[in-house]
């Protein structure tokens, strides 16, 4: 067990940190995308709107 104790918690601690860096990445590049999406869609939509009615 004593020999095993150092290698696994780094096995470990690295797994775990590389499957919430990619979780939160994902999560993250998602949030922006969609938030991006949205901001410009409306932005154009409001300019489009407000240029044909002038």
């Amino acid at each position: 067990s004593f020999i095993f104790t150092p290698y696994f918690p780094t096995y470990l601690s690295t797994y775990i940190h590389t499957y919430i860096h990619t979780y939160i990445h994902t999560y993250i590049h998602t949030y922006i995308h969609t938030y991006i999406h949205t901001y410009i869609h409306t932005y154009i939509h409001t300019y489009i709107h407000t240029y044909i009615h002038t």
